[in-house]
């Protein structure tokens, strides 16, 4: 959609740095009974765990933002690049 931006340049703008790394890790997990309990769901159901770092210079954590979904989310991600 035309005017978002990505997650990490309002990042960037929210402390005032740039990011210099990004990083994502996806894992299978049990959710917990909190975590069920939010999405109307036994405790230990099978989970996607997704964690994203967000790093400035000399790798200082800026931002960790980790989501839980139901086993049956679906992960997918298109990448545009412009060159020139």
């Amino acid at each position: 959609a035309r005017g978002r931006q990505p997650v990490f340049s309002l990042i960037e703008k929210r402390f005032s740095e740039t990011i210099f790394d990004i990083s994502q890790e996806i894992t299978s997990v049990s959710m917990t009974l909190d975590e069920a309990a939010h999405l109307r769901l036994p405790g230990g159901s099978p989970a996607l765990e997704i964690t994203r770092r967000y790093l400035g210079r000399g790798s200082r954590p800026l931002e960790v933002a980790r989501s839980v979904h139901p086993a049956n989310f679906k992960y997918s991600m298109h990448v545009r690049l412009q060159h020139g």
